[in-house]
């Protein structure tokens, strides 16, 4: 490298080079950094949606059962007539099982 014009092409291209790197890489970081925060919001917030999806589902289950036991039926605790009305209900609620407990357990 005899000539200053070619040492300043060189030293140019280098500084341009690494400032092209350097711009990169911190690009790179807080791209990173925004996706990942970005990313746990997501999830927060579909956690959220989840737990109020099986909230209310529960709670349609619990309202279901209050309904079926406050059927004279079922109040009246004689199993002959519960038996069949539960049988019944069992088919129509899509329960795994419903069953009758007395206040002696």
């Amino acid at each position: 490298m005899k000539s200053i014009k070619a040492k300043f092409i060189v030293y140019f291209s280098i500084l341009l080079l690494l400032s092209s790197v350097i711009v990169g890489l911190i690009s790179l970081i807080y791209s990173t950094r925004s996706i990942t925060a970005e990313a746990e919001k997501s999830l927060a917030q579909m956690a959220r949606e989840g737990a109020q999806i099986t909230e209310s589902r529960i709670e349609t289950q619990i309202r279901t059962l209050e309904i079926i036991a406050d059927i004279e039926e079922i109040k009246s605790m004689d199993w002959s007539i519960q038996k069949d009305l539960l049988s019944d209900l069992l088919n129509k609620t899509g329960f795994l099982d419903l069953g009758i407990v007395g206040f002696d357990g």
